[in-house]
Order: structure tokens, then sequence, then C-alpha cells
């Protein structure tokens, strides 16, 4: 009986115990919903009362971070279902108010009574003025403006652009009706939509001012409002049913971002194609429509949309799964994840790829294996149910991973000319774009320091430049290299041209990080600059440096991964101070070497000139300049002959045929016999070699055959002779031509010309 008392009482105690959970659970619940009625009842007012450094739109408010500092990376949702809801685009974490607010109050989560307490207290603080910052900033320049307009042409709503001294722009919907910014409508509608109801093929592009260019053009354009900013479930896509549609993207990531989505969502609502048009090789970063058209004014589009669509991508419909609806807050997560990250195969291997930005504002990517990305994101979690409909925290790291929609590529690749379709392209496009200006004192630094005023040099010199801009995927299999004292402007002329191509320009000081095992950082490279380049004498290390040169194909190592053989496009530039820069064989076509003058050297004045016009405006001038230069006719592998590439040629050839050449060089008609003993000639080669220390020697049928090869004239004979009264005997001779046939041949040999002999 006892026994059955005693597990009566511990059943009540239990059930009193589990009950008293549930009140406690259920109490705690309401609090939450309760506080975040009350935040979001008062949302702009609390927001501008605890972060003075904010800034408020119509329906959203931006801060620099959880601390409240200036900046705009974190943004708060001010209405709709989202309201409150938040991103740091800069760390990528989010959340809800409450997170938001116990962050900036330094409280727990779960302390909802001190976070109510405190966003009470800033209320009552706040002396009811709304401060000027939150009123809706007015830029300082206002651009354009864009009316959309219904299918029979009355009007809806207007779109305006404002840019700042920056040149920074800001786009705003806009009520003509009400004289209001107000919240854009909701589905928003497609720009020229008159113009798009009887078309078969329409162009979508990012941005009314692209749209109105092609319409100007007299062609059925469209963009979808706030372009690549909005998600494209926001726009009534509707209108494209039946229709072929062309897309033509910006030239950079978020740009091809919104081209996939958009095609995504036109083909859901009934598009008969979608094809994504080819960005046009060497474009830079952020190339568009008004850019092709700033560029040249006679451009033709006609031509350029025929191959564009010719190398374009045929986007196919993702599968739709309508009866397993995805929540609004995993599409974030998922929107938000692909912003930054990607699943990738290289090598076999599965990896996740992400995006960011060094601490020089450049942009890389790095692969890692899925559970960094998991370790990474272990601290931000959503609600969902799980099979059996209860509430579990779900790392966003596993709902991205998990979720149709995540961003993966077949493989990699590094293709200025585009991508396969399913790869992900390491090529960014050039850093600089385009515009007409003035570069004048860097162009003159080139043609009067670099090139010693000699005119061919330096339009050599410039199509080159011009080639690696205007033909980016094709290997020149030249390098340049710049000779010449400390302070003479070398690094200036590499620099400003490097700065044209951005994270696809890399510089070394010395040539082990280019001709070492683990290459990696060389793969996304077109432009590679060694700094005070010396070169040792390495034989097997001159084979590797040739290739790099010359071949298309280049093998890639990096640390702790499988080597890969991927396409090269990288051009080599050296600069050095000292006589052997690079190794030049007697009969090498790979560099063009220029010994650079030595009047403005340490003129610091001088570059600072340079420098101050290629800051303001230069580098895109320099940009245009080469974009536009005319290289018909010319040949890059067509190498202008300059004395001075003798000289290296001269330090990296054999004993044999650096002997030969000063025996030549010193040689005069008057005194030249044609005749020679090989033995006497031989013998003064291995004098010649231990007089400067050349450990290497050629034995003496070595020799004849390394002179013969360099002058292939020259003849043997056994001829009498006599030495101090003896007999006669036969001995072996060479038979030489005359002294200018030999010279001539020795040249041809070399690749060079008769300003050899006057070195």
């Amino acid at each position: 009986m006892q026994i059955l008392h005693d597990r009566d009482c511990f059943a009540q105690n239990l059930g009193n115990a589990m009950l008293k959970n549930a009140k406690n659970s259920s109490n705690k619940n309401k609090l939450i919903n309760d506080a975040e009625n009350f935040v979001l009842k008062n949302l702009p007012a609390l927001l501008l009362a605890v972060y003075p450094a904010g800034t408020k739109s119509t329906n959203e408010f931006r801060i620099g971070d959880l601390a409240g500092n200036p900046g705009s990376s974190l943004s708060i949702c001010l209405q709709g279902p989202k309201a409150g809801i938040w991103i740091d685009h800069a760390t990528g974490e989010s959340g809800g108010i409450l997170k938001l607010l116990a962050a900036r109050f330094g409280l727990a989560m779960l302390n909802v009574d001190a976070i109510l307490t405190k966003a009470k207290q800033h209320l009552q603080s706040a002396d009811g003025n709304s401060p000027a910052h939150a009123v809706l900033p007015t830029p300082t320049h206002f651009a354009a403006e864009w009316d959309y307009l219904g299918v029979c042409g009355e009007y809806l709503y207007s779109v305006r652009r404002f840019e700042d001294a920056s040149g920074n722009k800001t786009i705003r919907p806009f009520n003509k009706a009400s004289s209001k910014y107000e919240v854009a409508p909701d589905p928003r509608p497609l720009f020229n939509l008159p113009g798009i109801v009887n078309a078969d093929s329409v162009i979508l592009v990012e941005g009314e001012k692209c749209a109105q260019a092609l319409i100007d053009m007299g062609l059925s354009a469209t963009t979808s409002m706030m372009g690549a900013k909005a998600p494209t479930s926001k726009t009534d896509w509707s209108p494209l049913k039946g229709r072929s549609i062309r897309i033509w993207p910006d030239n950079d990531d978020p740009g091809m971002h919104y081209a996939r989505n958009a095609a995504q969502a036109a083909l859901a609502s009934g598009a008969s194609e979608c094809i994504i048009l080819a960005i046009p090789v060497g474009k830079p970063k952020g190339w568009d429509v008004a850019d092709a058209i700033a560029e040249d004014p006679n451009f033709d589009l006609t031509s350029y949309l025929q191959e564009a669509l010719k190398n374009g991508q045929a986007v196919s419909a993702d599968p739709v799964t309508p009866n397993n609806p995805v929540s609004t807050e995993v599409d974030s997560v998922v929107a938000q994840l692909n912003c930054h990250h990607a699943v990738i195969n290289i090598g076999g291997q599965t990896l996740v790829m992400t995006e960011c930005v060094n601490h020089k504002d450049e942009k890389e990517v790095v692969f890692g294996e899925f559970s960094h990305l998991k370790t990474r994101y272990a601290n931000q979690r959503i609600i969902m149910q799980n099979w059996q409909g209860k509430d579990q925290e779900v790392c966003i790291a596993d709902v991205w991973m998990k979720h149709q929609a995540r961003r993966t590529y077949s493989g990699i690749v590094f293709a200025p000319q585009g991508a396969p379709a399913g790869y992900y392209n390491l090529f960014d496009g050039f850093a600089v774009k385009p515009a007409q200006g003035d570069c004048s004192l860097y162009l003159n630094h080139l043609l009067e320091n670099i090139c010693r005023g000699n005119q061919e040099f330096y339009e050599y010199l410039m199509n080159w430049m011009a080639h690696a801009i205007q033909s980016p995927n094709v290997l020149p299999g030249v390098a340049i290299v710049f000779r010449g004292s400390q302070g003479t402007g070398k690094g200036v002329a590499t620099e400003e041209f490097g700065k044209l191509f951005g994270r696809h320009y890399i510089v070394f000081t010395s040539m082990a990080p280019l001709i070492g095992r683990f290459n990696g950082h060389l793969s996304d490279k077109l432009l590679v600059y060694v700094n005070e380049a010396v070169w040792g004498g390495d034989k097997s290390a001159e084979g590797q440096l040739k290739a790099m040169i010359t071949d298309s194909h280049a093998t890639v190592e990096q640390k702790f991964k499988d080597v890969t053989r991927v396409d090269s496009y990288k051009r080599l530039m050296f600069s050095s101070n000292e006589d052997w820069a690079v190794p030049v064989g007697k009969d090498d076509r790979r560099y063009f070497i220029l010994d650079v003058g030595s009047v403005h050297k340490e003129d610091t004045e001088y570059f600072a000139q340079i420098d101050q016009q290629m800051r303001n405006g230069g580098s895109e001038a320099l940009m245009y300049e080469l974009l536009h230069r005319d290289l018909t006719g010319f040949n890059v592998r067509k190498i202008p002959q300059t004395p001075y590439s003798f000289e290296l040629k001269l330090l990296s050839m054999d004993s044999a045929d650096q002997f030969m050449y000063e025996y030549l060089r010193n040689a005069s008609s008057s005194t030249w016999d044609i005749y020679t003993v090989k033995k006497v000639l031989h013998q003064e080669y291995i004098s010649c070699c231990e007089s400067v220390g050349k450990k290497h020697k050629h034995t003496a049928s070595v020799f004849g055959k390394r002179l013969k090869k360099l002058l292939p004239s020259v003849d043997e004979s056994r001829m009498m002779v006599s030495s101090h009264g003896e007999t006669e005997k036969r001995v072996w001779h060479y038979v030489f031509p005359n002294l200018d046939v030999c010279r001539s041949e020795f040249e041809k040999s070399c690749k060079s010309d008769s300003e050899i002999w006057s070195l």
C-alpha cells in the first residue's frame, strides 16, 4: 500500500510540475509576442531613438552595424510581413527585431522584460521631433525619371534616379498622383508595357536607363522596377507569357544573378524561352547597354545581338513543387547565402565556394569543406518544422545546402571569353571603365623614357597593351622586359597599366613565386609583373618560364590539392636594374626588351604629376585609348629588334657561342684568316673559359659541332703545315668563309642584326 501511495504522490507531483512548466512557457511566449507587437507598432520612432546615426527611407532603416555605428551595411525592414527582420550585409548575420535590440542593449535574448524596458526608456527620452537624417534624404542631383505605364498607356507609377557628388546612384519609386515618394506597388509592373504587349521577342535589361536606350533604338525592351535590388517575386512577369526573352545582363556577379532569377520568373510566367546573352570579351566589370552605346555612338546593335545570341546561354525552368511551399524566411536565408556561397565540383571533389572581400577591398574566391560553412553559421538558426510537425532550430547552412534553389556549379574556369553553361567564371572583367579623358603624361612617359623616344618601340608597346585589353583570351606569346636604374619609372609604367586589370593583376618581387611549385595564385591572373627580376641561370626553370609565356595551358598545383590543367591567359612583364633579368636564348623571340632612359631618374615632381593625372580620370582615359586602338594588321609575335635584347641573349648563351661572338667581334677584314687549326681554336676557347671562371667547357668534338651549328658555312680540311723547321704533316683545319659571311650567319642564328658588333 505504501508503494502505491508513493507512486500516486510522485505522479501528482510530476503532473503539477509539467502543468507549471506549460504555464511558464505559455507566459513566456505571451511576453515575447507582446514585446514584439509593442516594438513593431513603434518601430520607426524606436529605431531613430536607439540608432541616432541611422537613416530611414520609406520601407527600410539602415545603420552601419549591430553597435549602431554610421553606415548602411545593416538594413531593417519597416513594413509588411518582414517588418523588424534585419540583415547585416557585411557579416551575413540576420534575425528578428528583439535579437537586434538585445545586441544593442547588451542584454541576453531571453531577457525580454529588460529589452522592453530599455526600448520604452528610449522612446520616452526622445523629444518627439524626427531628426533631420530621419527624413527621406534628398540626394544632391536629380538625374532622370521614367514613367511606368499600363498596357493601354495609362499612368501607373514612376521611378526617379538621383546621383550624389561621387556618382553613386539612388533609385526611388514616386507617385505623380500624390506627388509623394511611396512604397512601390505590389506587384510591381514591368517597364514599357505598351511596347512589349504586341512584341514576339523582348530584351530584358537591368535598369530603366538601359531599357530606354534600347527603346530609343527601336527595340522592344523592358526591366523590372528597382532591378537587381528587388526580389523577382515582387514583379508581375505575366506580360512576358508566350514571348521569347533575351536577357542582356550587367557584366558583374549581381547582374548575372539577376539575369538567372529573372529568367526563372519569366519562364514560370509562361515565357516561351529565355536566353542570357553573352557579354563580349574584354568588357569591364559592370558594363551594360548604356556603356555599349556611350563607347561608340555608331554601335552596331544588330550585329552585337546576333553574336551575343549565338553565344548565349539558354535557361531551363527549375523544377517546381507547389505542394511543398517554402516559407519566406527560408527563401530569405537561401537568397542570403547564395550571395556569397555556392556548391562546386573541383577535381572530383564537392566543395563550398565563398566569395569575399579582402583587406584591399578586392574580391577573393576561396574553397572549403561544408563543415567549415556550418561552423561559420552555427550561431544563426531558424525555426522549421520537422517530419513530426514540431518546431526545431536548424542551422541556416543546413537549410541552404538542402534547398533546390542553392547556387551550384559543375566546375570552375577562368575564361575572359565567357564560361560554359553551369561553370563558375573566375574572370570578373576589368576594374576600370573606359571614358574619354587625358592620360597624356603617362603616354609621354612610355614614349620618351620607357622607349627612349623610339616611335617603333612605342607603337609595339602600346599595341601589346591594347592587345591585352581587346583580346584577353588570346595569349600573346611575348613578355615585356624593362631594364634600367632604380627610380626611372619602370614601376610607374607597369603599375598604372596593371590597375586596369584589378584582381587579375599580381606583383612579385622575385622569380620564386612565379616559377615555384605551388602556383594556385596564378590561376585567375591576366597580368603578372615581376619587379626587380634577376635570373640566376637555372636551366630547368628556364624551360618553365618559356612555357609560361607561350603555352595556352598551364598546370596548377595548390597545397594539399590535386594538380589540375587549366587554360592560361597570363601576360608577363619584368623590370630590373640587373643585366641578366630574364633567360633569353640566342634564337628566342619571346621577349621585347627595352632599356629605360634615366632623364627623370628620381624626379619626384615629374612622377607626382603623372600620378595626379591618372587619379583624376587618367586610368579611364588609358582604358579608352587601349580599347579603341586600331590593331588591324598587328602581329603581336613580330617583335621589333632592339639592341638590348642581344645583351641578354649573350648572357644566356652557351660558352662556345659566347666565345665565337667575341672571336668575330674582335676580328677585322684585313687580318681575317679563313684557315684556322682546329686544335689551336679549341685551345683558345678553353683559355677564354678559364679566364672568366667558367667551369663547364666543351670537348673539341662538341665545340666543333656547336661551331658548325652557329656558322653553317664552316668546313673542315686536312692541310700540310710545318713547325720550327720540322717535316710537314697534315693537320685538321677549320675553313671559314670571309668575315662578313660569318657575322651574317651569326646574326641569323641569334635573330639579331649588325648592330650587335658595335656593342
